[in-house]
């Protein structure tokens, strides 16, 4: 399932969760989002209730060199072969 698709999934199983006060309603809401997302069921509570914020960064060092300069050091590299 693509990241777009699951995020506006899971906005509306938020709503959903969050408006419903019975616990067998929950539980109900709570396992059909396990199953579609594949989530465990306390990972899965931890998103509902909003306690987990999606990264919003890539993982990794930053980046030393400007897109322009690492354009120009290929063509460079290319010259020499």
């Amino acid at each position: 399932m693509p990241i777009e698709l699951r995020r506006s999934y899971l906005n509306e199983i938020r709503l959903r969760y969050q408006n419903h006060t019975e616990k067998r309603e929950k539980s109900k809401i709570l396992t059909e989002f396990c199953l579609v997302c594949k989530y465990s069921r306390k990972y899965a509570i931890r998103i509902l209730n909003g306690e987990v914020q999606p990264k919003l960064h890539k993982p990794g060092p930053k980046r030393k060199y400007h897109d322009s300069f690492v354009m120009h050091l290929s063509l460079l590299h290319l010259s020499l072969y």
